[in-house]
């Protein structure tokens, strides 16, 4: 037992040189990298439009207040119909009916009336042969709707423009590492690895109105202008230093 102690522990001390001389080996054989991350964008012109309109009525009683909710709902889908929207693209997003009360100082709340509010969402192509978003508004504030929650300009499939703005990002982090190499006076190797970075995409929908009360008695069609998408992509690139 005396002649075992120091041998394991001279060998235990000299397997922590060994692994600290591995650790710095390792270090020495990863290669030195620069990287950059490059933006691309591509503007489209919007082929699909999403249109939330709908209706909302008060009245004494609950019972009041649906019906002439209903009615106009109804008048409302058969107008859109007619335009030509199709059944299937129109879906009724919101459905709600509830109490109104009049809330005053020091005295408890009362019962006022009911408020009942439906509300659809319709899908339109666009440069399609069919309505246009200024012809469905018309058509269903004419019939009966009071309020529109918002307008939504999108591409129905943005493939073409992703790879588009993915290639300007690429190139864009390329060019980004060449400046930086030359700043520190060095060269670019080959490329150790590359990859798509977190983006915005398309841009968020922009909202059109949120109420179109005063829109009733327009003589004149309702304006609408879908401009272009944006469409975004990020790259990450790293190269070997030569």
């Amino acid at each position: 037992m005396r002649f075992r102690i120091p041998i394991v522990a001279l060998a235990f001390t000299l397997a922590l040189p060994l692994g600290a001389f591995a650790q710095r080996g390792e270090a020495r054989r990863r290669p030195n990298v620069i990287v950059a991350v490059g933006q691309g964008e591509v503007f489209a012109t919007p082929d699909r439009a999403t249109i939330r309109l709908g209706v909302q009525e008060q009245a004494r009683t609950a019972d009041a207040a649906q019906k002439a909710v209903n009615e106009k709902m109804n008048r409302i889908l058969n107008s859109l119909k007619k335009l030509g929207v199709a059944e299937n693209r129109i879906r009724t997003s919101r459905a709600e009916l509830y109490p109104v009360y009049d809330h005053r100082p020091n005295r408890p709340p009362e019962l006022v009336g009911f408020r009942s509010t439906n509300a659809v969402t319709v899908l339109l192509d666009l440069g399609a042969k069919g309505p246009t978003v200024g012809a469905v508004l018309d058509a269903a504030v004419a019939a009966g709707a009071n309020s529109v929650d918002g307008i939504q300009f999108s591409l129905a499939d943005d493939t073409e423009q992703r790879a588009q703005a993915l290639k300007q990002a690429a190139e864009n982090a390329r060019k980004k590492a060449q400046s930086i190499a030359a700043a520190l006076g060095v060269e670019l190797g080959d490329l150790v690895a590359a990859g798509e970075g977190a983006s915005d995409g398309l841009e968020p929908p922009r909202p059109f109105a949120t109420r179109v009360l005063a829109m009733e008695s327009a003589d004149v069609s309702a304006p609408v202008q879908p401009g272009q998408i944006r469409v975004a992509a990020t790259v990450e690139v790293r190269y070997a230093i030569r």
